[in-house]
C-alpha cells in the first residue's frame, strides 16, 4: 500500500545525517546551546591546518634548498635500486661532474622519497633535474645521456662553467 519505508503507523523516519537540519531548523550539534564552543574549536583546527599546510608548502625541497644555501647549481638525480640504466649512467655523471666541480650533486631514491619524486613528475627513472643557484628548475627529464649530451644539457641550462668542454 505505502511506498518503501512506510508502515501502518506512517512513514518511517531514517536516522539523520550528522550536521543535517531538523524540522525545527536546528542544525548541527554546535547550534544546540554549547555557546559555539565546538564551532570555535572547528575553526581553530581548520586555521591551524591551513597554516601548517602553508608552512609545509613554503619550505623548499632539498634540491632548491641546496642550490639557494650554497649559491651553486644542483644536479639532482632520481634513481632506484632496481634500475640498471641508473647504474650505467653513474660513471658518466661522475666523469662530467669532475669537469664541473662547482655543480652540487644530489641523489634521491624515487622509491624512498615518493613525495619529492612526485613534485618533479618522476614516473620512471633515471631523471635528471638541474636547479640554478636562484632555485629555478632549468632542466627536468627522464633518460640516459652520454657525457657529450650531458655537457650540452649543462650548457643549455646555463650552469656549466665558461670554457668547459
Amino acid at each position: 500500500m505505502g511506498g518503501r519505508g512506510s508502515g501502518p503507523e506512517g512513514p518511517r523516519m531514517l536516522p539523520r545525517a550528522p550536521g543535517a537540519v531538523n524540522r525545527e531548523g536546528r542544525g548541527p550539534p554546535f547550534d544546540r546551546g554549547t555557546g559555539g564552543t565546538t564551532m570555535r574549536r572547528w575553526w581553530a583546527l581548520a586555521a591551524a591546518g591551513l597554516w601548517l599546510g602553508v608552512a609545509a608548502a613554503a619550505e623548499p625541497d632539498p634540491l632548491v634548498r641546496t642550490a639557494k644555501e650554497t649559491g651553486r647549481p644542483v644536479l639532482g638525480e632520481f634513481v632506484s635500486e632496481t634500475c640498471p640504466a641508473c647504474d650505467q649512467l653513474e660513471p658518466t655523471i661522475e666523469e662530467v661532474l669532475a669537469r664541473h666541480p662547482r655543480i652540487v650533486r644530489r641523489v634521491h631514491d624515487a622509491d624512498r622519497e615518493p613525495e619529492l619524486a612526485k613534485k618533479y613528475g618522476v614516473k620512471c627513472v633515471p631523471v635528471l633535474v638541474i636547479v640554478d643557484p636562484e632555485g629555478r628548475v632549468r632542466f627536468n627529464q627522464v633518460g640516459f645521456w652520454t657525457a657529450e649530451e650531458l655537457e650540452a644539457v649543462l650548457r643549455e641550462a646555463g650552469v656549466a662553467e665558461a670554457g668547459s668542454p
